[in-house]
């Protein structure tokens, strides 16, 4: 009670954080965490009593290469609970349709097929992984107490007033960072590292706030601090850059201090001393069994991959790229939240920085710090510390852009405190001193509300299917197909499509209702499939039903699951085209992966998979030729130009370009005839629909510009001089379509293109 008394803002900081990172406790499932099945692994592989993993071709296992701190401690705290399934769960729960890394593709965020029985109460491997994420948030909270202990320490040697509200909007900063919340509350080895580099940093401002100390003490915490951090993962070793800093600032500041070298050499001597017997062992292993110190050679010898050139200039893209997966990636890389609240997060963080920046000019005129009423030297002096340890945790990255080629955001976290200090401090020192407190409060308010959206609003909804429904749930002008597959297996009651026209690069979403018949052995995927000119595949989607959410063993018989599925189309389609919409189920694990056949209420194999059929047209159409039209048919249609194309004498083939203009509707399907002429007889025709039947005039609206190629084959025909007709007619009855050019008819409705020379 008394330390609550003493330092209540902290404890407003760890209940918030602990409202935040339980959220994410329990509705992310397990393993759905960044590699959260690799961590777990790995402390298994030592529970079982392994001992440190060797990674060596047919030796290794997945995250093996990781520094050992949070593994061993883990692998002790689990030995009493049950491990068993970690394996079998990466191989028969898989989502083969996942969307790994790929934030805009909807659906399948979840990387494992789920059940019931992982959901509260846990039990079982449940339990055991519920259990490391509460040792995780145990990082998270020792994180949260040093940096409040850092910031609060820096407000005093700055003498800000009061020092306690500084250091509260310190920690509650880091509180409400989303991505702090969601990895401590993760199977991951990112919050050990994350706690030690705190408590590095806490120590090694110390150095710059008191100076060199008689007792050896804190260089102790120091050493231990950093061993531990190398041992927590590698960019740990970046809190050790810092602390070297820092020990440079202050033997600056106190070069004139009696006895302040020596001292400084002694805890320098005891800090590095403790780095290696805390974390050197661990390195010299790495020596012995790989070669070198840092691993360079592990990614050649385990997983093949060599490092790439990497220069500032793509390492700086990488680096502000990994912004919104600094404040908001959940899931595996692939679960977003919407634009504005990371324009919210840069404003915020922008405006700390202009603060931060205009203080530090600020520091240089008296006139102008009294203002910030900064009365020494310590506080920015200590400032550099924070200023620099996010560049030097970046630039530990370095190794590992050049042989990922990216980075992810949450790997910047040890730094986060620092990052907290920073940008506050800016706030602070551009509030002026009578608002400032409604100021932070408004801001840290805006920051919480939007962590509190987050795991409710952004990532439980990637995790929840939609309900169930039943037969009496069902759209009353639902259009019915009720085909049924593998067997009677399932059923496809029926399907909607959305949209009646798209563009390239636009959506289809396609509404199917799949109805379990009886309990089934395996799990169909779906399949979507659009099909375009010349039946071309211009966009599909693959999916378990539920969006990943709802596999076909799950479902209980007689209950529905509604999906829609957004099936983009490919923006290099060709357009305009009757666009078919297919969709049926396939065995994932079946070689080929073939179409189960479905069978119809009749008992019949439906003729083609196709559901719905709608119209692709181009993002723009031609323009239509400005001469005057050859021919202007009955039932709205122009043919409004001719031109031969590849017929060069002597060639067996030619092209005729046909360009109709649609006057409004056609009220059915009409082919083409082309015949060529010669001395009253013809003697070759070619049939074919327009755009060979992938764009039907019953498709074409007022003011359509349609394209027809159409391809001639003369090979069979003597060189000679031929006269080239064409027209429309009606091929359910043969009869021509009437053509006129200027009102007078053409003979036989047959339209004269002029001579074809072979």
């Amino acid at each position: 009670m008394r330390a609550c008394r003493a330092h209540p803002g902290l404890w407003v900081a760890v209940a918030v954080y602990l409202v935040l990172a339980l959220s994410y406790f329990f509705i992310v499932p397990i393993f759905e965490g960044p590699d959260e099945w690799t961590h777990t692994g790995h402390v298994k592989y030592i529970a079982e009593g392994n001992g440190l993993p060797v990674m060596l071709p047919g030796r290794g296992i997945w995250g093996g290469q990781q520094p050992p701190l949070y593994y061993v401690v883990a692998a002790g705290l689990v030995q009493p609970f049950d491990l068993q399934g970690v394996e079998e769960y990466e191989a028969h729960r898989r989502n083969p349709h996942a969307s790994i890394g790929y934030a805009l593709a909807p659906g399948n965020k979840n990387n494992y097929l789920h059940s019931p029985d992982e959901a509260f109460p846990y039990r079982g491997l449940s339990l055991t992984v519920h259990l490391l994420r509460l040792y995780s948030m145990g990082y998270g909270l020792a994180a949260l107490v040093f940096t409040y202990l850092t910031a609060l320490e820096l407000a005093s040697a700055g003498k800000l007033s009061p020092s306690g509200l500084f250091a509260t909007a310190v920690a509650l900063f880091v509180a409400v960072q989303p991505m702090f919340g969601f990895i401590t509350a993760s199977v991951a080895n990112e919050p050990a590292n994350i706690a030690c580099s705190a408590a590095g940093l806490w120590l090694a401002q110390r150095y710059v706030l008191r100076g060199p100390s008689r007792s050896p003490w804190r260089a102790v915490g120091l050493g231990l601090a950093l061993g531990l951090a190398s041992l927590a993962k590698m960019t740990g070793l970046a809190v050790a850059l810092v602390a070297v800093i820092a020990l440079l600032v202050t033997a600056i500041r106190h070069r004139r201090s009696p006895g302040a070298g020596w001292l400084l050499w002694r805890d320098g001597f005891i800090i590095g001393g403790l780095v290696l017997a805390v974390g050197g062992w661990w390195y010299w292993r790495n020596y012995r069994l790989y070669g070198d110190f840092f691993q360079k050679g592990l990614y050649k010898i385990y997983f093949n991959v060599d490092p790439q050139p990497l220069t500032l200039r793509h390492f700086l893209y990488v680096l502000f790229s990994s912004e919104v997966s600094f404040w908001a990636t959940f899931g595996w890389l692939n679960i977003v939240a919407p634009d504005w609240v990371y324009t919210v997060y840069r404003i915020v963080s922008r405006v700390g920085l202009v603060g931060t920046a205009i203080s530090i000019f600020n520091f240089q005129f008296p006139f102008l710090n009294s203002k910030l009423k900064i009365q020494n030297s310590k506080f920015p002096a200590a400032l550099i510390l924070h200023l620099t340890f996010p560049v030097i945790q970046a630039f530990s990255l370095t190794r590992l852009v050049a042989i990922e080629g990216g980075m992810q955001g949450r790997q910047l976290l040890p730094a986060l405190g620092a990052v907290a200090v920073v940008v506050v401090w800016g706030w602070w020192s551009l509030s002026p001193e009578r608002w400032r407190r409604g100021v932070l409060a408004a801001m840290l308010g805006l920051l919480a509300a939007l962590a509190l959206y987050l795991p409710f609003g952004v990532v439980a909804p990637a995790y929840i299917p939609r309900p169930y429904l039943t037969e009496a749930d069902l759209p009353p002008d639902l259009p019915r197909l009720d085909w049924t597959y593998g067997n009677g297996d399932i059923r496809l009651v029926g399907v909607s499509v959305k949209e009646q026209t798209v563009r390239p690069g636009e959506t289809v979403h396609v509404t199917a209702y799949w109805q379990a018949l009886r309990p089934m052995e395996t799990n169909y995927s779906v399949f979507v499939h659009l099909f375009g000119r010349d039946y071309t595949n211009v966009g599909q989607f693959n999916t378990y039903p539920g969006l990943g959410l709802r596999p076909t063993r799950d479902i209980p018989p007689g209950k529905i699951v509604v999906d829609t599925y957004p099936v983009q189309v490919n923006g290099g389609a060709d357009a305009p085209a009757r666009l078919l919409v297919n969709i049926g189920l396939f065995d994932f694990n079946e070689p080929g992966r073939p179409g189960l056949p479905p069978v119809g209420p009749d008992g019949q194999t439906p003729p083609s998979p196709t559901v719905a059929a709608l119209k692709l047209v181009p993002s723009q159409w031609p323009v239509a030729p400005a001469s005057p039209p050859l021919a202007d048919f009955a039932d709205s249609i122009r043919l409004a130009s001719a031109r031969l194309e590849d017929c060069a004498p002597g060639g067996s083939t030619c092209r005729l370009i046909l360009t109709w203009l649609a006057q409004g509707r056609p009220s059915r399907d009409y082919t083409v005839f082309i015949q060529l002429w010669q001395d009253g007889q013809m003697v070759a025709g070619f049939d074919s629909p327009p755009l060979n039947n992938s764009y039907p005039t019953s498709l074409w609206d007022t003011g359509e510009v349609i394209v027809d190629p159409h391809r001639l084959d003369l090979s069979a025909l003597p060189p000679g001089r031929y006269d080239l007709l064409t027209g429309l007619y009606d091929p359910s009855t043969g009869e021509r379509l009437p053509a006129a050019r200027q009102g007078t008819p053409w003979p036989d409705y047959a339209v004269r293109l002029g001579p074809l020379t072979r």
